[in-house]
């Protein structure tokens, strides 16, 4: 599988940057736990049942448009029912990292977990303006994110990965990223045309009974 190239082609003159080693991608997590708990927001995972007052939410086609466009890029995922797949309107903004396959983070939350796969992660604030997240949503994908815009409202299309007992009963829900489709000026059509599109995790495949072979 290979991700779709974005539209939004990076700087060649620009290095790719590294993924972090372990004890430097710590102190990383450490301090943006602190800014988010400085903030007051709570990291914990939202699920697309979520009914916080003031967050704005899918609508039922932008929602089916969203899942539509994932099943077209990933004829695999075709057959998957709608329960498998998380799709609300993300924000990404600095909370992200790019983790090197096999890294220790010497951190307890799911979202840093050793794998087996390079990947980058972020804590998406869930929601779009002009109403503000009231919380975030922590999310793997196979690739960079170099190409998505901060603060820009994505409808994130991916595979629920849910852990009813997570440790320190954070994260219990998790995302494997497959799409970041840019909001369109119309309400309840996201530009499925401007997505970016990420190869499934081992993780999601295995959620929905693929070979996770590479």
């Amino acid at each position: 599988l290979v991700a779709r190239p974005s539209r939004q082609n990076a700087d060649p003159r620009r290095p790719e940057p590294s993924p972090l080693p372990g004890p430097v991608l710590l102190a990383q997590v450490l301090c943006a736990f602190m800014v988010l708990a400085g903030a007051g927001l709570v990291v914990r995972g939202m699920t697309s049942d979520a009914t916080e007052e003031g967050v704005a939410r899918l609508g039922e086609k932008e929602r089916d448009s969203a899942l539509a466009a994932a099943r077209d890029h990933f004829p695999e995922l075709s057959a998957v029912p709608d329960d498998l797949f998380f799709a609300e309107i993300v924000s990404i903004n600095d909370y992200r990292w790019k983790i090197a396959a096999g890294t220790d983070a010497g951190h307890w939350s799911r979202l840093f977990e050793r794998r087996g796969q390079s990947r980058s992660t972020v804590y998406g604030v869930v929601g779009s303006r002009p109403h503000p997240g009231v919380g975030l949503i922590g999310a793997h994908f196979r690739g960079s994110l170099d190409a998505v815009e901060r603060k820009r409202p994505f409808v994130l299309v991916g595979i629920r990965n849910f852990d009813p007992q997570p440790p320190m009963n954070h994260d219990p829900l998790v995302v494997e990223g497959l799409a970041l489709i840019p909001r369109g000026l119309e309400a309840g059509l996201p530009a499925v045309g401007e997505a970016l599109y990420f190869p499934p995790t081992r993780e999601a495949l295995a959620i929905i009974g693929a070979n996770p072979a590479e």
